[in-house]
C-alpha cells in the first residue's frame, strides 16, 4: 500500500479558483448579509489556526506533507469529488458549483474545501498587506526623491534668486515710477479743471478764490 506523503489541504489552488486574490469570499462565507454583519471575517491568526486544524484531520496528525503534484491533485480530486451540483451552498459559492462529494458520508471532501477557501482568505489578507507595503514604500521612494531634487537644485535656484533680486527691484521700481507718472498727470488734468470751475465761480461771485 503506497502511503500518501502530500497534503490534502492543498488539493485546490487559490489562484485557480480566485485568480485575482480579492475574489476570494472572507472567511467564514454566510448565506444571507445579515449573519455577515453579525460575523466579522477571521483574522490572519484566526484562519491560520483553522487552516492547521483542518491539516491535522485530513492528514492523520502528519505534518509538514509536501503539497501534491499536479497529477496528484487531480487523483485526489476524483477520489473526493465527481462531478454534479453540489448540496452545500458554501461550495457553489466559492466557485465549485460543478462538484459534490463523491460520498454522501464523505467528511473529508468537505475539509477539502473549506481548506481551500481559508488558504484563498489568507492569501487575499497577504496580498493586502503586500500592497500596503508597496504603497508606503512608494510613498517613501517618493519623498526621498523630493529631498534629493531639493538638494540637488534649492542651492542653484536659490543663488539665481539672489542674482535676478537687484534687476527685480528695478523693474518694480520702474513700475511704480510708471504708475506714479501717470497718476500725476491724471491729477494734474483733475486739478486744472477743478481750478477752472472755482475761478469761474468765484468770478460769478465776485469773491477771492479760497486760499489752499
Amino acid at each position: 500500500m503506497t502511503v500518501r506523503d502530500y497534503d490534502l489541504t492543498q488539493v485546490f489552488d487559490p489562484s485557480d479558483l480566485w485568480p485575482n486574490e480579492n475574489d476570494c469570499p472572507d472567511y467564514p462565507i454566510f448565506q444571507n448579509e445579515q449573519s455577515r454583519m453579525l460575523n466579522p471575517p477571521f483574522s490572519r491568526q484566526d484562519a491560520m489556526n483553522s487552516l492547521m486544524r483542518i491539516r491535522y484531520t485530513l492528514n492523520k496528525g502528519t505534518e509538514d506533507l509536501r503539497p501534491p503534484s499536479k497529477g496528484e491533485a487531480e487523483e485526489a480530486k476524483a477520489r473526493y469529488f465527481k462531478s454534479g451540483t453540489p448540496t452545500n451552498w458554501r461550495w457553489n459559492n466559492l466557485g465549485l458549483g460543478h462538484l459534490q462529494p463523491a460520498r454522501l458520508d464523505n467528511d473529508d471532501a468537505d475539509l477539502i474545501v473549506t481548506a481551500v477557501h481559508l488558504r484563498g482568505f489568507i492569501r487575499k489578507i497577504d496580498a493586502k498587506v503586500d500592497r500596503k507595503l508597496d504603497e508606503r514604500a512608494d510613498r517613501e521612494r517618493a519623498a526621498r526623491a523630493a529631498l534629493a531634487d531639493y538638494a540637488a537644485n534649492a542651492p542653484r535656484v536659490s543663488a539665481e534668486l539672489d542674482g535676478l533680486a537687484e534687476a527685480a527691484a528695478r523693474h518694480q521700481q520702474r513700475m511704480e515710477d510708471e504708475q506714479a507718472f501717470y497718476r500725476t498727470q491724471e491729477l494734474r488734468r483733475s486739478f486744472s479743471e477743478l481750478q477752472t470751475k472755482a475761478t469761474n465761480a468765484a468770478n460769478t461771485l465776485g469773491v477771492e478764490l479760497p486760499t489752499i
